[in-house]
């Protein structure tokens, strides 16, 4: 049984690998964003941090976590391109983007952790290009 599985695996997965690839491609960072449905998870993590039950409470602090960081993460995606759209290259958007991570580290993630979830509903980036 474990034979038929390690060859018929690869096998599978060589069909399907090009059409991921395709999907993963790699794009600029400043395009960087998760799926509209993403939110809920974080929202759902962050009701079940009142969960009386510790597994449950402990899953939605995971999750809360985990979607937390990714939105952190299409803030600081929307900061980049905003820094781009003001026309400062990357090794100074690089730079800034440093600095305030060494100085205002917990103030940063909070803002872009708003920042990222603004972006679902507004489009920063979608509104400065129509305009």
């Amino acid at each position: 049984r474990g034979v038929w599985l390690v060859h018929r695996v690869p096998g599978r997965w060589g069909r399907v690998a090009p059409a991921l690839g395709r999907r993963l491609a790699p794009r600029p960072f400043e395009r960087f964003r998760p799926g509209e449905a993403a939110v809920w998870p974080l929202i759902a993590g962050l009701a079940g941090l009142w969960a009386d039950a510790p597994w449950l409470h402990r899953a939605a602090a995971n999750a809360t976590l985990a979607f937390g960081v990714v939105y952190a993460m299409t803030g600081l995606a929307v900061t980049w391109w905003w820094f781009g759209r003001r026309g400062m290259g990357s090794v100074g958007r690089a730079v800034l983007i440093g600095l305030v991570l060494l100085f205002l580290t917990p103030f940063a993630a909070a803002a872009w952790l708003m920042i990222g979830l603004a972006d679902v509903w507004l489009g920063f980036r979608e509104r400065e290009e129509t305009h």
